[in-house]
């Protein structure tokens, strides 16, 4: 079979079906070699691009143990590249046959691995038959199948309560969305390499790592952001952590678009991810050293579209976890976030595009915060309009209004004295107009 470098034709197929019904994931077990960012890649991630509800998974190859192996279109950015690990109780060695990265921008392939060798499937040859076979092209299977149980979970309704309720069911799910899921849950003890690594990617498949279930003590937080951020704008949380519950994990993956064939860096939207804890001290995506985070480095990750934290001792008290956008020269980047380990629920979000009036409505600032008996919110009112201040535990339950009235244009200042009996620990203030809402969160602390 010959493919062409422009693969539309071929993903409409899936994605429009029109017989079974559109399909929104993928896999595939071919590719071709090539060097540096091809035509197909850039095909393939503008594709992407358009419809992010696709997810794409491509077998790496099996050209290993050579470096700068993998297969085009598991090249591209936006495609999960699946390399191979053994089987059974081997199967935390890699199998010698799987292609390896980098890219030739240095970009972090394969994707992350499953087991690819000795597998036995269906023979195509009967109706009854079975053979083994060994290759990338039989762990991409696996990894698709796996990402079919992620989607299940998010569809029937599991997140957040770790209990089928047909009313949380995700409507829309984003291909970064199922990427990060993949990559959070993967175990890094495959052989001596360790994550992140050009032989195993980001580590193994592992689906019941990540799920949330009821009785587990591991929690899930999971953030599907497709408004996106414009350069120098950001997203921040805040969230209890339990030592007791290690490792603390936490993915950030985007859909960027396509790059110019050729170029390098591949990279075109570029968003940041960092991680701090109780005490200030911070940890970015992809700056780790023996399997885990680098405690206050320097440096951000300019190569990758998914970026990822591992504190393997996490100290217990509030995290702050922070997406930036560095730098986007396309309108808007959207993304999605995901956190594992001794998590509590987390319900307020927070968001800022440096400016203090963005579209006619404006945002908000508490002073102090953390705050023991006084909070001052700060707003900045564009044309009149009613204006409702609320205070949220992290639960969802109100716990005060602090205002609810009409505004004209104008900047105010509002008090909320905390009372005695409210306890320590993270609340929200949403503040809400006829045609804005926007929520920051406050840390009491007596």
């Amino acid at each position: 079979m010959v493919t062409p470098a422009g693969l539309d034709t071929l993903y409409n197929l899936i994605y429009d079906d029109v017989i079974s019904g559109p399909v929104r994931q993928h896999s595939a077990s071919w590719g071709r070699t090539g060097t540096g960012y091809i035509d197909r890649d850039a095909y393939s991630d503008a594709y992407h691009w358009v419809h992010k509800d696709f997810l794409d998974i491509f077998a790496a190859g099996n050209s290993g143990p050579s470096y700068r192996t993998i297969q085009h279109a598991g090249y591209a950015k936006n495609v999960v590249a699946v390399g191979a690990v053994q089987n059974g109780t081997s199967s935390n060695q890699i199998a010698s046959f799987s292609s390896r990265g980098p890219t030739l921008d240095l970009r972090i392939k394969p994707t992350v691995c499953a087991p690819g060798q000795n597998i036995i499937s269906v023979d195509g040859a009967g109706d009854t038959g079975y053979k083994s076979l060994s290759g990338t092209s039989m762990a991409t299977p696996g990894c698709n199948a796996s990402a079919g149980l992620i989607r299940q979970y998010l569809k029937e309704g599991w997140y957040p309560s770790g209990a089928a309720n047909p009313p949380d069911t995700f409507g829309y799910i984003s291909q970064a969305l199922m990427r990060a899921m993949l990559v959070v849950s993967a175990d890094p003890n495959v052989g001596s390499y360790v994550v992140p690594d050009s032989n195993i990617g980001f580590g193994r498949v592992d689906v019941d790592s990540v799920l949330y279930f009821t009785g587990d003590t591991r929690r899930l937080a999971i953030l599907d952001q497709t408004t996106g951020l414009s350069t120098g704008g950001y997203q921040e949380f805040q969230v209890q952590v339990n030592d007791t519950v290690p490792p603390l994990r936490a993915a950030l993956v985007w859909t960027d678009t396509a790059a110019a064939v050729g170029s390098n860096p591949n990279i075109v939207n570029n968003l940041d991810l960092q991680i701090t804890d109780p005490y200030g001290t911070y940890y970015r995506g992809n700056q780790m050293s023996g399997g885990q985070s680098i405690a206050n480095p320097s440096i951000y990750d300019t190569r990758n579209v998914e970026e990822v934290c591992r504190v393997n001792v996490p100290r217990s008290g509030i995290w702050t976890c922070r997406v930036t956008a560095q730098n986007i020269p396309y309108p808007t980047q959207p993304f999605a976030l995901v956190l594992t380990g001794g998590l509590t629920p987390i319900i307020g979000i927070e968001e800022s595009t440096g400016s203090p009036v963005v579209n006619n409505t404006s945002l908000i600032c508490i002073k102090p915060n953390p705050a023991a008996n006084r909070a001052t919110v700060e707003f900045q009112i564009a044309s009149r309009t009613r204006v409702a201040l609320k205070v949220y535990d992290i639960s969802g339950r109100l716990v005060s209004t602090i205002i609810n009235k009409e505004y004209s244009t104008g900047s105010y200042r509002a008090n909320w004295t905390i009372d005695k009996r409210i306890a320590n620990g993270i609340y929200f203030i949403s503040f809400e107009t006829t045609t804005a809402k926007q929520t920051r969160s406050l840390v009491v602390i007596r």
